[in-house]
């Protein structure tokens, strides 16, 4: 009787020390994710504030910066979209909805300080790159709930 006793108290002590472990994995694993998006929004804010401004382009270096920027961008989404589609699938679905307040501005502060409108050419990607890095922000601050 007190073998068998004391076989359900190491097997109880042996499941609870199993589940603590798993629990301190996890908080790993989701503090390392948050870590990581954190830089990715880091990187798309930064793309962000360099968005092509101003009205007509009127240069050929004009358009070949707009041009490299909406590629930037790009990457940046589909590079964000790819990790998310790897570490948690319901964030990747979250993170790609391009909607709500901010998806329809045209106007925004260049990194001169100075209220610019965005040029028609920048104008899409700067709206989904907009879009996706507050649906990010929310998905870090869900991120238990995601990952």
């Amino acid at each position: 009787m007190q073998i068998a006793v004391l076989g359900v108290i190491v097997w109880t002590e042996m499941r609870s020390r199993a589940r603590e472990n798993l629990a301190a994995s996890r908080a790993k694993q989701i503090s390392g994710r948050r870590h990581a998006l954190t830089q990715i929004i880091d990187k798309g804010l930064e793309l962000q504030r360099n968005v092509p401004v101003g009205g007509t382009v009127t240069t050929a270096l004009e358009a070949e910066r707009q041009r490299e920027w909406q590629k930037l961008a790009l990457a940046w989404m589909d590079g964000t979209q790819a990790f998310l589609e790897k570490h948690a699938p319901a964030a990747a679905t979250a993170f790609m909805i391009v909607s709500g307040p901010g998806a329809d501005r045209f106007m925004v502060m260049s990194s001169s300080g100075q209220l610019a409108e965005i040029q028609d050419s920048v104008r899409y990607f700067y709206q989904r790159l907009s879009a996706h890095l507050s649906n990010l922000r929310g998905i870090v601050q869900l991120a238990d709930s995601y990952f």
